[in-house]
């Protein structure tokens, strides 16, 4: 058993591909080692990451992030935690503690099963901002051939801004159940320039679609954002997913907004 535990009261900059800091349970039995990182501000840019891995027999560690001040993942970053192919055993968990996170230019957090067991959760508490900007990502997943339920995206802030093809996205593309999306913003969620939120059960995936909900003061879907719960046609080579698709519930205290062909879809 591992244990990765970073104290620093300054900032922590990890930066270049291949540059990672990783629990991987390779083979055998047992429990993949946690990743704990305690700071003031972090940074993860170009390539770098942070992962926590199962192959084995046994469950993935977790990842916390406790940053008073901010978190960022840049240029292609990303924190992932997965079972992986072969592996039996339940993916760990993503937790953040922040005053922003902002997750830009094609990163992304993603919990994932491939194997035989469920996804971990995504759980972040940030007092200020959730920033996803130029395909960022936040990402639950059942992947092909995997059997086991995806996890959970919980995400808290004072306000989410999602622009320029970003999305947070609970899926199963094989035997499962998808995560369930939960948004809480004290003020404001706004999603623009093809940014999207959605549950699916994709081409080739079994299951039931999970659950969007969504609290906030004001919504806005602008410039072809979408938020949805559906279960996909059929492509490449994949016949359409069989299962029901999920729900979809917004409790918006002032008002929700929809322009240029923004929209809400069930199907």
């Amino acid at each position: 058993y591992l244990f990765h535990f970073i104290q620093i009261f300054a900032s922590v900059k990890i930066d270049g591909e291949f540059t990672a800091l990783n629990s991987y349970l390779a083979s055998g039995s047992g429990k993949g080692g946690d990743i704990e990182i305690l700071t003031k501000s972090l940074s993860i840019a170009n390539g770098a990451y942070l992962f926590a891995i199962t192959s084995g027999e046994g469950d993935a560690g977790i990842i916390n992030i406790n940053a008073s001040d901010s978190v960022t993942f840049d240029e292609g970053s990303f924190a992932f935690i997965s079972v992986n192919t072969d592996a039996i055993g339940n993916g760990g968990n993503i937790k953040i503690a922040t005053g922003s996170l902002f997750i830009t230019n094609n990163s992304r957090i993603n919990a994932a099963t491939s194997g035989k067991g469920d996804a971990g959760k995504v759980n972040v508490d940030a007092t200020d901002l959730i920033y996803l900007s130029n395909s960022g990502s936040i990402l639950s997943s059942v992947n092909q051939v995997a059997e086991g339920k995806g996890g959970q995206i919980k995400l808290n802030a004072h306000s989410f801004d999602l622009n320029n093809n970003s999305r947070i996205t609970a899926s199963t593309f094989g035997k499962g159940d998808a995560g369930n999306i939960e948004l809480n913003a004290t003020d404001s969620i706004s999603l623009s320039n093809s940014s999207l939120i959605d549950s699916n059960v994709a081409a080739g995936g079994e299951g039931k679609g999970g659950l969007i909900d969504i609290k906030t003061q004001a919504l806005t879907l602008i410039n072809s954002s979408f938020i949805s719960a559906a279960v996909l046609h059929e492509s490449n080579n994949l016949p359409g997913g069989k299962g029901k698709g999920g729900d979809i519930n917004i409790n918006a205290s002032e008002f929700v907004t929809l322009s240029n062909s923004g929209k809400l879809t069930s199907t």
